[in-house]
Order: C-alpha cells, then sequence, then structure tokens
C-alpha cells in the first residue's frame, strides 16, 4: 500500500514538474513603449495598446492555436497627488471590486521597495461582468509606482495563472522592464 501511495505521488510531482516547466517563459528582445524598455516573453504574440493607459500585450497560444495566457503591462502618468501601489490596484484597476479584502504581498520591482503583487480569482464571472463591466480579468497583477507618478501594471491572466510558474514568469517580465528615459535603460538585461 506504501508504495502504490510513493507511486502515485512521484507520478503526480512529475506530471506536476512537467506542466510548470511548459508555462515557463524567455524573454525576447527589448521593445521601448512609452517610458519603459519591455522584454516580452519570446515567441509569444506582441502588440502595442496606444491607451490610456499606454500597454504592450503578450500573448502565448499552445500547438493547437488556444490562447493560453497573456501578459500585460501597463504604464499610467498620476497627476495630482500620487498614490501608491496597493491604492492602484484596489482603486484604478478595481481588485477590491473582486475581493473585499485582497491580499497583497511585496513585490519590489523598477528599483521601488514598496511595490505589490496580488493574486485573485472570480466565482460566477458571467453574472458579475453584467453587474461590474469594468471588471478585472482574474490572474497576478503586479504594481510599481515611480516618485514621479509613471505607475507600472504587470499582470498575467490565463490558464494556470494562480500557480508558481506563472509568478516566476510575472517576476521574469517584470525584472525585464527598464525606464526607457533613465541611464539604467542602457543596461543588458539578463
Amino acid at each position: 500500500m506504501c508504495l502504490i501511495l510513493g507511486a502515485s505521488l512521484g507520478l503526480a510531482a512529475y506530471i506536476d514538474h512537467r506542466r510548470s516547466g511548459s508555462l515557463d517563459i524567455a524573454l525576447g528582445e527589448p521593445r521601448t513603449v512609452g517610458r519603459l524598455t519591455v522584454r516580452a516573453p519570446a515567441g509569444w504574440e506582441v502588440e502595442e495598446e496606444p491607451g490610456p493607459p499606454q500597454a504592450l500585450v503578450a500573448k502565448d497560444y499552445d500547438r493547437q492555436g488556444r490562447h493560453r495566457r497573456t501578459i500585460k503591462v501597463t504604464q499610467e502618468q498620476q497627476t495630482g497627488r500620487v498614490r501608491g501601489a496597493e491604492y492602484y490596484l484596489e482603486n484604478v484597476v478595481n481588485v477590491s471590486v473582486v475581493d473585499q479584502d485582497p491580499q497583497f504581498e511585496p513585490f519590489p520591482f523598477l528599483g521601488q521597495s514598496d511595490g505589490t503583487l496580488v493574486a485573485f480569482k472570480i466565482a460566477n464571472t458571467r453574472q458579475l461582468r453584467r453587474m461590474v463591466p469594468n471588471l478585472p480579468e482574474a490572474g497576478v497583477y503586479a504594481c510599481a509606482v515611480m516618485p514621479d507618478g509613471l505607475t507600472v501594471t504587470v499582470q498575467l491572466t490565463g490558464e494556470g495563472a494562480y500557480g508558481p510558474s506563472s509568478r516566476r514568469a510575472l517576476r521574469r517580465v517584470a525584472d525585464g522592464i527598464r525606464l526607457a528615459d533613465s541611464p539604467s535603460a542602457t543596461r543588458p538585461h539578463r
């Protein structure tokens, strides 16, 4: 009995590793979009959205052409009093509509130590979308606000958006973002 249990756990771990490994990403060449230089995932379909907010959208498809995941990097200049990353995600991206008590985690990027990450799922999406038309997509969101008010959000939505491989993918894309108008933007990327 113990041998069967051990074999089952081993097989489950192997399948999970294979599935997670297939969702890992490599980054492509840097692209300048607005004030940012972004390295989108290599091999993904990439397009720019003029905004507001201005965005770079990368979509991943499986071999049958089915949409799997989307990574969207947005940038928006705050005017007036500059608000922090949690405030931006709660009130502008509207994650608090989905979850009244979102669980924010520290997520430093772009040199900002007070960046944040939040993951959320949406139950009964169709019915909720009828009541709340500007409902955000379920997934993982990271946000950083620069001292001058430039707010950068990276979101990953789609298949497996809540798992560890998606968090690694989001971290990899966030680490590849640079300010195009700063001296650090000219450093080589990893």
